[in-house]
């Protein structure tokens, strides 16, 4: 829209002489057309004063009807000014207000992300054991998991996988890095759902290698555990634990280990 100078209504010279000017000068002029009509110069003195007189209240009228013309488009285009104005004050209350409606929408997204967040599962490994066959060269691993969050966990999908390493293959304090190895996660196991501060025991296969399991039960293997945990929060927002570690069978410990806990 475009914007119009919102002026007053400009009178001219006409407009401003008052009533009583204005009738002087129109009095005037009659008393000019009497007497020049009954001047010598003038054949038909009766016929040219009346004709005079009334072409004179003919103009007196045109000249009425064209002030009142003037200021009535003059009210029509103040009005007009006044609606483009109301119009341009809409949009921009309609503008400001999907402004602040954006605004609040993401507000009210990143409050509820801080919610998802403050109120979101964690699940953990909160022990580890290898259990073995008292009678049989076979074990395996058993790793509680626990979640620690503030709510349940839900769509949970595990994987605990070992690996063996003979001890001189490894330095006495690393723990490699499963990702770096390029090792698959196997061992698949589920659970639908895990309350808050519920645990859920999560075991391997068991080991079918008996000269592995000698060396482990002598000290010089280690196993290298693999834990990896995907799960979903209540509002559907997914998570992933992992963890990795040394565990010596002999000492029963874990020697050194990496945890990862982290949203996706």
């Amino acid at each position: 829209m475009s914007d119009r100078e919102n002026s007053e209504y400009q009178e001219d010279g006409w407009e401003r002489l008052s009533f009583g000017a204005k009738f002087v000068i129109v009095t005037i002029a009659g008393i000019a057309l009497v007497l020049i009509g009954f001047s010598p110069a003038v054949e038909k003195p009766a016929e040219f004063v009346i004709t005079s007189i009334l072409a004179m209240i003919v103009a007196l009228i045109g000249l009425n009807q064209y002030y009142v013309s003037k200021r009535q488009w003059h009210s029509m285009r103040s009005g007009l000014e006044r609606t483009d104005s109301l119009l341009d004050q809409n949009e921009q209350m309609i503008e400001a207000s999907k402004r602040q409606a954006k605004a609040s929408e993401q507000s009210l997204k990143m409050a509820q992300e801080h919610l998802e967040l403050v109120e979101r599962p964690s699940l953990g490994v909160e022990l580890i054991e290898v259990v073995m066959h008292r009678f049989e060269p076979k074990g395996a691993i058993v790793a509680t998991i626990r979640n620690s969050g503030r709510s349940p966990a839900v769509n949970i999908e595990m994987f605990l996988t070992p690996n063996f390493y003979k001890v001189e293959e490894i330095e006495p304090n690393s723990c490699p890095d499963p990702h770096e190895a390029e090792i698959d996660p196997i061992g698949l196991d589920s659970c639908g759902v895990l309350p808050s501060n519920a645990t859920n025991l999560l075991m391997s296969a068991q080991f079918p290698y008996e000269p592995v399991m000698k060396a482990i039960q002598d000290g010089s293997a280690y196993v290298m555990i693999w834990i990896r945990i995907k799960y979903k929060s209540i509002y559907g927002r997914e998570f992933e634990t992992e963890y990795y570690a040394r565990y010596n069978a002999q000492t029963a410990a874990v020697v050194c280990g990496s945890k990862h806990n982290r949203a996706t």
